[in-house]
């Protein structure tokens, strides 16, 4: 089903599985006044688990509590003529479930006042994608825009794939075992990022990005890539809080002098740092 922003600001779904086209967009942008167009669950189930859903510049998709199972969530924000409108999908209460094979992607994304959200709780598959390309002409002190917010609760354990030059913002938290591997692009989190038991490897040429907020957790940093803090405020990162051994050979950075990246270690895991730092600038690292 596809819907064009009209006079209803809402679509119901209703229904089992009343949507079984493999694809299902809903759209936000087109050349009427600025208003969103929203659908939203009456019930479980009511997309097909097969389904990709394409929530594009300013349309939204609320499971209204209820829980959902699809198999692709994209996301678009070619949202000018929404006046910088988001597209996002919230949970409420339920949970929104990526089935076997799927993953979450946030693509042509030429408008950087409309950043994509996805808030509530998510449960992703062992081995998901995460796709985020850049927002087109858009950095913020000097890091990319975000191109995706996930403000979400990851309420399973997975191993997720990072992929895409963009920037993926962590905003919520998830305290279960996870990993996620980033092979292109940036990750930053959030001020509320809270993820004490995941593991971050970064590939070279990758970024893990503080961006000035303070007290975050991660289990452990790995890899090659930078972490960093690219903001002109100081940020701090707590790391260990799964006890795992970890070994970090990439850089560890600060875009401003004055605004330098404190790291504290926690917990019993040994974190191996592998390479030569003698020339950066970090504000502190302490052991507990």
């Amino acid at each position: 089903f596809s819907s064009r922003r009209r006079h209803t600001r809402y679509i119901s779904v209703t229904g089992v599985q009343t949507c079984a086209l493999p694809i299902w967009t809903f759209f936000g942008s087109d050349s009427a006044a600025p208003a969103n167009v929203g659908v939203f669950n009456l019930r479980n189930d009511q997309v097909a688990d097969k389904a990709t859903v394409t929530v594009r510049g300013g349309g939204s998709y609320d499971l209204n509590g209820f829980n959902e199972t699809v198999t692709r969530l994209v996301f678009e924000s070619g949202g000018a003529s929404m006046g910088g409108g988001s597209p996002y999908v919230r949970t409420g209460s339920g949970t929104l479930t990526i089935g076997a094979g799927g993953g979450i992607s946030a693509v042509k994304l030429d408008d950087p006042r409309a950043i994509p959200v996805l808030m509530g709780n998510i449960s992703l598959p062992l081995g998901a994608t995460i796709n985020v390309e850049p927002v087109r002409a858009a950095t913020v002190l000097g890091a990319p825009q975000t191109g995706l917010a996930l403000n979400a609760v990851i309420v399973n354990p997975t191993i997720v794939t990072k992929t895409g030059a963009g920037n993926l913002f962590l905003g919520g938290a998830s305290y279960v075992e996870n990993t996620i591997f980033v092979t292109q692009g940036s990750v930053s989190l959030g001020v509320v990022g809270n993820y004490p038991l995941t593991t971050v490897d970064l590939a070279a040429g990758t970024r893990l990005d503080m961006r000035g907020y303070t007290n975050l957790a991660l289990g452990s940093v790995s890899g090659s890539g930078t972490l960093r803090n690219s903001n002109a405020t100081a940020g701090t990162l707590v790391l260990g809080a799964d006890n795992r051994d970890s070994v970090f050979d990439g850089a560890i950075s600060s875009s401003f002098s004055t605004a330098l990246l404190g790291l504290t270690k926690v917990g019993t895991g040994d974190w191996s740092l592998g390479a030569d730092r003698s020339e950066e600038h970090t504000s502190e690292l302490q052991s507990h």
